[in-house]
């Protein structure tokens, strides 16, 4: 067996996923099972597949990649759905899909096309596609709702200059 260089028991992030394991086994087996048991079984579980998705190659840096973060954005967002402009406060934006608030009940699982305008000008920035994959209601008139893109559209906003500028 090769030793795995990184050190999941400095990354607070890993700690946290680890103590969740521990409640969920000892809630699972109806006694409480101890961290260093939980710390072993979720990282020869789990250690490697998390790792991959939150760990640079370089196991000194504990940042997620890139591609997984979360961009606060203040856009105006407009979309059109049954002949009704809809518009949304956006909330922030992944490589993965867009997260925004809106006083309109949307369904999951319909494909929605949306545009992204500048507050200052009003004037259509982008325009970007996908599947809406949750919507959460926050209150009695509005509803968080998250925009999953389609692979078109992650293409195009992993070159959208402005989020390349926010990264660097």
């Amino acid at each position: 067996m090769i030793k795995d260089p990184y050190k999941y028991l400095d990354d607070p992030r890993a700690l946290a996923e680890i103590r969740k394991h521990q409640w969920i086994e000892s809630q699972k087996q109806n006694r409480p099972i101890g961290f260093a048991s939980a710390a072993v079984d979720w990282i020869t579980r789990f250690g490697e597949e998390w790792k991959e998705k939150h760990v640079y190659r370089d196991y000194r840096v504990f940042i997620e990649r890139r591609k997984y973060r979360r961009f606060k954005v203040d856009f105006l967002l407009r979309t059109i759905r049954d002949n009704t402009r809809l518009t949304a406060q956006t909330v922030n934006i992944s490589f993965f899909g867009l997260l925004f608030t809106t006083a309109h009940q949307l369904a999951k699982g319909k494909e929605l096309c949306v545009n992204l305008a500048s507050r200052q000008d009003n004037k259509d920035i982008l325009t970007c596609g996908g599947f809406i994959e949750r919507v959460s209601q926050v209150n009695r008139s509005q509803y968080d709702v998250f925009l999953r893109f389609n692979e078109q559209s992650q293409r195009e906003i992993e070159s959208w200059y402005y989020l390349k500028n926010l990264s660097s």
